[in-house]
């Protein structure tokens, strides 16, 4: 099968660039669930949703949704603005996880998401705590408690 073929799902996106790995498409458009769900239903499976700050020169952050397809040995990789994004966890249950730990850890929540429990802080971590953000000043963890936790000497 002809790995350009397989692309049509794609359509809206403008390509970044490529390398033996990987192609990159960017895509900015509102239609972004249904492109994931034609995506889907061309066999493509979500690999990882990874949030970045300055990928490929820009200033704001991104999110790079990386994509398998079954038919090819490169992955797909399609970056998006990080600002203000839709779930795609009804496509693809799997990336809720993803945006629980994107939410967590960067404090960008996700539009439509069916399941916005924290995933890797304890429920002690005060709101607004994001320790992998860096456009934002981050509360110390401890600020907010009621009292320091009691550890037993053993």
């Amino acid at each position: 099968m002809d790995p350009e073929m397989t692309l049509t799902w794609l359509e809206e996106t403008t390509l970044l660039g490529e390398d033996a790995t990987a192609r990159y498409f960017r895509d900015q458009s509102n239609a972004f669930p249904e492109m994931m769900r034609r995506g889907k239903a061309e066999g493509r499976v979500l690999v990882a949703i990874i949030a970045v700050a300055g990928f490929g020169g820009a200033e704001e952050a991104n999110l790079l949704y990386v994509l398998e397809d079954p038919a090819s040995p490169r992955l797909e990789v399609i970056v998006r603005p990080a600002a203000n994004p839709v779930s795609v966890a009804t496509v693809f249950p799997s990336a809720s996880l993803f945006e629980r730990e994107i939410s967590d850890g960067f404090g960008i929540p996700f539009r439509d998401a069916f399941d916005t429990r924290r995933l890797f802080l304890h429920e002690m971590y005060p709101d607004g705590f994001h320790p992998l953000a860096r456009s934002k000043k981050t509360r110390d963890a401890g600020e907010g408690r009621s009292a320091p936790f009691g550890f037993r000497e053993i």
